[in-house]
Order: structure tokens, then C-alpha cells, then sequence
């Protein structure tokens, strides 16, 4: 989604790419490149890493003259033999330049790179865990194509999990100032929701899963970015191991507006659900209840196109409501497809229900307010948008140039209404 923070990997930031040549520098090459001290890594086609010209073995050398090689040397050969998709003898390199005492971590790694290309997945894991243990960074370079065929099996979801906390292991540091920074800001009054938001983002990088959970949660609370707060604590709690606590906040972030049926069938945070009845249902629900993509860009040209769209997704989300009647965010979704296939009446009366239940009171008021202008019921109209106004929404450009308020515009009580919103967000639009 726009301007969110998703607790995916996917989302954080990677190790960097530069362009050679035309190329690009894959990760598992920057990840060499970097610790091994080569000029540049490019990677070549299906994640096989090269050599820069001159960092090969001396040219001419013979196999004679192979058991002489230094480490580097046979770091350099075992490079060469991976571009050629030699598996065998490049992972007989590798483990020659190791026992030479050459880059030890980054060989191991590269064997495991190159057992992961052969199929042997056991050896694969293994050499990954030794990488690990000599301080390579295996988590940032869990993308590594060379690793693809180690994702659909079980360990994979293991072996993030070890990475991530090695990583958070080597940078104890960091992960005390974010557990001190979120402390301090529990115990503020009012708080800072933010500030929360932030420091979840920095505990859930470090592996501080419980603190992660709880600031995120916190967050939602003041109402910042509810339903993606509440979806990173459910990814969270998610890694953590914590399954019922995950799917209940899972359930609260749709309920809040999480609307991303896509990040949470892919989201690897969330793999140790997957096999729940209840998280395949979560994914099942966010489908019936997303929004995205409605309306399209043919209905806002085409009117006959926006009430057509419009029915269909009142029509989606009526069939929810009468499994969930309960869902605040079902009958919002109900009021603005009611709104765009000019059912206003029964955008009132969905809008209304969404608000019973407490769902987004500043946003649904100001929905409620658009529903009677439209229906030229003016003093209800501004009745309602003065609610919204007072619960926050602040919007004053948004308000000054919503056509569903157009019927409001003539009457003097709009511009007080457009110069009470600009007062209270100080100049800076608070979208619904």
C-alpha cells in the first residue's frame, strides 16, 4: 500500500545494486564483492557470479600446479567453475580456499550456493548454518537466486528465522537503544502514536518480536496507520511463533481497513499460519472486502461505468455482511459502493451502521455528510461534517473539492466549515 511500512522483508531494504556494463549486481555477488574485496561482482545469467577480468587464476596455470594455489586462488577458481555451472568441482574450490583459511564464511556460503544449484538440499541447509556461524549475513541475502530451490521446503521458514535473529545477534547495540526508545514511550501521556510506529518498525528489524507487537499495537491504538500497525504486529507475533495471537490481530487489521489480499497471501512473515484454517479464511475475507482497484479508471470517466462498478461491489459486499453483519468495515464499503452506483439512501444507512460500530468515526461522519448533501439534505449535511471536523478529519482541501458536497458549496456555512478544518490541520491535509 502508499506511504505504509509492511512487516515483509520483501519491504526492508537489501543489500545495493550498480549498474556495469549494462549489468546489474545481484546480491549474492555484492555479498562477495564486499567481504571478499574484489573490484566489482556482476551477476550473471540465473544468479551465477562472475569474475571481473584479472581476478581469475593466472592464466595458463595447469592442474599440476593446482595443490600450490593459495586460498584467494582457489577462491578465484571456485568463482570461475560456479560462472560455468560446475557445481562439483566449484564447491571443491570453495573448500579449498576455506580450509586455507581464505574468507571462510563467504566459501562456506558459496558452497551452499552451489550444492542449492545441484539439488542437494541437505548439504545445501548445512553449509548455509556454517556460513551463519562465521558471521555471513545470510539474511540479507535470502533473495539470492541461487537459493531458489530451497523455498518450498520446510527448513527454508526455519533457516529466516535463525538468519534474522544472527542478524539482530550483531547488533545488540541497536537493538537495546530501540528496546530503551520503546520504554520511554509506553510510559508517555498522551502517546505518541508515530513515534510508536517507527520504533516498531526499528524492534521488528531486530528481532525484539514482543516489543515489536506491542508498539505496533500501540500505534493502532492512537490511531497511526491502524490496520498496517495492526498487520505488522500480526506478523510480529507471526514470528515470534505466537499463531492465535497473530490471527486475532490478522482479524483486527481487515476489520481496520488492512487492504492488501496480495501481502498477505506472499507475506513470508506469516508462514507459520499458513496451515491454519483460519489464516486461508483472513485471506478469503480481505479478498471479499478489498476496494483496490475500485473504481476504475474507465468508471471516473464514464458515469454509466461508476454505477455499474458501484452495484457489483454493493452486491460483494452485501453477501459479506450477511456471513459478518458485525464488520464496521463491510458496511463503510457497502456506503461508498452505494455512493458510486447513486444509491445515496442506502449509503446513509450503511454509513450509519459502519459508524454504530465505531469504525473510523472522522472518515465515516465526513461520509455520512457527503451521503445528505447528496441528497440535498443540507442541515443534516453540515450537522455531519461538523462531527467529522470535531473528531479530526481535517482535511480542508478535501473538503473544498468533493463534488459529493457540491449541493453545500453556495451556502455560507461551507467556507466556515473548509476555514475550521484548515485552522485545526494547521495547513497540512489529514486524508480519510
Amino acid at each position: 500500500m502508499p506511504d505504509t511500512f509492511l512487516a515483509s522483508p520483501s519491504n526492508r531494504n537489501r543489500a545495493g545494486s550498480r549498474p556495469r556494463n549494462g549489468g546489474t549486481l545481484g546480491p549474492g555477488a555484492l555479498a562477495l564483492a564486499v567481504l571478499v574485496g574484489a573490484p566489482s561482482l556482476v551477476a550473471g545469467a540465473a544468479g551465477q557470479k562472475t569474475d571481473p577480468a584479472g581476478t581469475q587464476a593466472p592464466a595458463g596455470a595447469s592442474e599440476k600446479g593446482r595443490g600450490t594455489r593459495t586460498g584467494s586462488e582457489w577462491f578465484d577458481r571456485g568463482m570461475e567453475l560456479h560462472e560455468s555451472e560446475r557445481w562439483d568441482a566449484a564447491i571443491d574450490a570453495f573448500r579449498k580456499a576455506l580450509e586455507a583459511g581464505y574468507r571462510e564464511e563467504v566459501a562456506a556460503y558459496n558452497i551452499a550456493c552451489a550444492q542449492a544449484r545441484k539439488g542437494d538440499e541437505d548439504l545445501a541447509f548445512q553449509w548455509l548454518d556454517k556460513a551463519m556461524q562465521g558471521g555471513f549475513d545470510v539474511y540479507g541475502y535470502l533473495d539470492d537466486s541461487d537459493l531458489d530451490s530451497l523455498h518450498f521446503d520446510p527448513r527454508w521458514t526455519e533457516l529466516k528465522k535463525k538468519a534474522r535473529q544472527a542478524k539482530a545477534g550483531r547488533d545488540q547495540a541497536k537493538t537495546r537503544r530501540a528496546a530503551e526508545r520503546f520504554d520511554l514511550l509506553v510510559a508517555r501521556t498522551p502517546r505518541d502514536g508515530r513515534a510508536l510506529y517507527d520504533v516498531g518498525r526499528e524492534l521488528l528489524r531486530t528481532a525484539d518480536y514482543d516489543r515489536a507487537a506491542r508498539a505496533f499495537v500501540a500505534a493502532a491504538e492512537t490511531g497511526v496507520r491502524e490496520g498496517t500497525s495492526l498487520y505488522n504486529a500480526a506478523c510480529a507475533r507471526a514470528l515470534a511463533g505466537q499463531k492465535p495471537e497473530a490471527l486475532d490481530l490478522l482479524q483486527r487489521a481487515l476489520d481496520s481497513g488492512f487492504d492488501d489480499p496480495d501481502q498477505l497471501r506472499e507475506d513470508d512473515d506469516l508462514d507459520s499460519l499458513r496451515a491454519e484454517p483460519r489464516f486461508r479464511q483472513l485471506v478469503t475475507d480481505a479478498e471479499e472486502l478489498t476496494r483496490d482497484g475500485f473504481p476504475s479508471l474507465g468508471a471516473r470517466l464514464l458515469r454509466s461505468q461508476m454505477v455499474a462498478e458501484g452495484e457489483e461491489a454493493a452486491t460483494r459486499f452485501e453477501g459479506y455482511l450477511k456471513r459478518h453483519p458485525g464488520s464496521g468495515r463491510g458496511w463503510s464499503n457497502l456506503g461508498y459502493a452505494s455512493l458510486a452506483a447513486e444509491n445515496d439512501r442506502q449509503a446513509v444507512r450503511a454509513f450509519r451502521k459502519a459508524l454504530e460500530l465505531g469504525y473510523r468515526r472522522p472518515a465515516t461522519q465526513y461520509n455520512l455528510a457527503c451521503a445528505h448533501a447528496r441528497l440535498k439534505e443540507k442541515d443534516e449535511a453540515f450537522a455531519w461534517l461538523d462531527k467529522a471536523i470535531d473528531a479530526g478529519f481535517h482535511s480542508d482541501h478535501q473538503i473544498e473539492n468533493d463534488d459529493d458536497l457540491f449541493n453545500l458549496r453556495r451556502d455560507p456555512r461551507f467556507a466556515k466549515a473548509v476555514a475550521r478544518a484548515r485552522k485545526a490541520s494547521g495547513g497540512i491535509p489529514d486524508e480519510p
